[in-house]
């Protein structure tokens, strides 16, 4: 799989789907607070924890927000990892409406996470997804 991680055409894609999937939902919602976190972000630590093990990413992932939308993605060794969609945010916290998802059963979902920007440019935020999976990710402003 390594030839997929070194693809320009396949990187040119993913990047291409997931810049045009915000394109095509700009102006579906209200706008709230988020204007906060307009812009390019990549993240500088993410850590998984299920009951079983806790998982570190080392993986670089990108996530873009408009006022209104967001959109992620990233390569890791088995291909694509990617999703987007509408998200509210208050201050303190973060709630993500998954409009699509390179996993089908992450599509339709709402996610919600305790949230803090420090200053303009890391934001924190933390939850547990379902019953058993809970996520830290610290993320830094793109300039």
């Amino acid at each position: 799989m390594s030839s997929l991680n070194s693809s320009p055409s396949l990187r040119y894609a993913i990047r291409s789907g997931v810049l045009l999937g915000i394109v095509l939902c700009v102006g579906c919602v209200p706008a709230n607070d988020g204007g906060q976190l307009e812009g390019a972000w990549e993240m500088v630590s993410g850590t998984y924890t299920t009951p079983d093990t806790t998982m570190v990413l080392t993986i670089g992932q990108v996530k873009v927000l408009t006022s209104t939308h967001f959109a992620f993605g990233r390569m890791n060794p088995d291909g694509a990892f990617a999703g987007g969609g509408t998200y509210s945010f208050d201050g303190s916290t973060y709630t993500e409406f998954v409009q699509y998802h390179s996993d089908p059963a992450a599509n339709d979902t709402t996610l919600s996470f305790a949230a803090r920007i420090e200053g303009d440019s890391l934001w924190y935020h933390e939850g547990t997804i379902g019953p058993d999976f809970h996520l830290r990710e610290v993320w830094r402003r793109l300039e």
